[in-house]
């Protein structure tokens, strides 16, 4: 069961009896397992986790048959700081790309045929797949590592942005296109947990893919995150649906109604499906679900559930919105490499994600172009993780990268 979930049953025991709260729960628990049928590891999975763990990387699920990096390895992947040397350039507003430190050179090096052949296992015909059976509760088998592919992505992602400033695009293009193949799989995973790391990592390959002259058109679909948002908003409400999958008491059916907890929930993340992605501050995360769940239920779920689904919300929007500039990127990167446009030329545009806002873009002296984000988004100071700005600077194709 999940934390939220485990708190809110627990909690629960305060709301008003229903004598067909078993049925609705079941009801809501038959429709999650036919949404997610149960599938088995594939080959792809098991060769995955037995190359991350020739290079230090732990992907495979707790269980004492699969491959796991020794600790040692472990620490040194970590030791190198690959997510610093990433974050500088993800959230930099231009294209500088510096070099990595010797110490990630060396790696990278060094272990240069087990990236290679993960590399190939991603971008082979079939996605990895690791073993979901939701119906078996606990006692299916456990979930991959979840950090695992964080560690990974940061090493693939990194070395699209060596490939990069060596001047080697088509390599770079092929590291970005490992790490959306690697996402696309693990976020394929129906829980909250796997949604958070799928967005950290789509921000991550939004900023990166601004800094490779890419010529893969595939890109600019893929930057506006539609198959990720959907993701993230059916996870909020079957997340809490999953961490009642193991039987709960018969008697707390008489002690509880889980009817009011689902439309509550079901509300509150329609609700924020219809949220203004720019104008969501923190302080609306501790409310826009308030009016949702009347009586008693109000106070168990206060500060517990709820303000986390908005701050995976809020993260998602963010996301869009760096996403829609990525894609503006991109697209103004190609179009002047074709017909560079002429100094001072402006132009804006209007942003699909936030209503009334619009993107602006200046053509500067030296070849290269501007572009901005001409409105505002609600950004929450307090906020963990990157926070790229909102601009980016292109650099003329005749101009060398610093």
């Amino acid at each position: 069961m999940g934390a939220a979930a485990f708190a809110i049953s627990a909690l629960l025991l305060l709301a008003q009896p229903a004598a067909d709260g078993a049925v609705q729960l079941q009801r809501a628990i038959d429709r999650v397992i036919a949404r997610n049928p149960p599938a088995t590891v594939n080959d792809e999975a098991l060769r995955l986790e037995r190359l991350a763990a020739q290079i230090g990387v732990d992907l495979a699920p707790p269980l004492p048959d699969r491959p796991h990096p020794l600790l040692g390895e472990r620490d040194l992947v970590e030791g190198l700081h690959f997510g610093a040397y990433l974050s500088d350039h993800v959230e930099s507003p231009e294209d500088r790309l510096a070099p990595p430190s010797a110490a990630i050179t060396s790696f990278l090096s060094e272990r240069a045929e087990p990236l290679d052949s993960i590399r190939a296992v991603l971008l082979s015909e079939r996605a990895p797949r690791w073993a979901m059976d939701l119906a078996k509760g606990k006692s299916g088998e456990p979930d991959p590592n979840s950090s695992g592919p964080l560690v990974l992505q940061r090493i693939l992602l990194t070395k699209a942005l060596v490939e990069a400033r060596a001047g080697r695009t088509s390599e770079a293009d092929l590291w970005l296109g490992a790490s959306w193949r690697l996402n696309e799989s693990t976020a394929a995973r129906p829980t909250m947990v796997w949604q958070l790391v799928a967005i950290a990592v789509s921000r991550w390959e939004a900023g990166v893919l601004r800094k490779v002259r890419s010529a893969d058109p595939a890109w600019i679909e893929r930057t506006k995150f539609a198959s990720q948002r959907q993701r993230a908003f059916a996870a909020m409400n079957d997340d809490f649906v999953i961490g009642f999958i193991d039987p709960v008491a018969p008697e707390e059916f008489d002690k509880w109604s889980p009817g009011e907890l689902l439309s509550g929930i079901s509300k509150s993340v329609e609700s924020l499906q219809r949220q203004d992605p720019c104008a969501f501050p923190r302080a609306e995360a501790d409310r826009y679900w308030k009016s949702f769940f009347p009586g008693p239920i109000e106070k168990t779920l206060a500060g517990i559930a709820m303000p986390s689904l908005g701050d995976a919300a809020h993260r998602l929007y963010r996301l869009q919105i760096e996403g829609e500039l990525t894609g503006l990127v991109v697209q103004a990167r190609t179009a002047s490499e074709s017909e560079p446009p002429r100094p001072g030329t402006s132009s804006d545009v209007d942003s699909t994600v936030c209503p009334g806002a619009r993107w602006s873009s200046l053509a500067l002296p030296d070849g290269g172009i501007h572009i901005r984000f001409a409105g505002r988004f609600a950004d929450w100071p307090d906020e963990s993780g990157i926070r790229p700005p909102l601009e980016y600077t292109i650099r003329s194709a005749a101009s060398p990268r610093p």
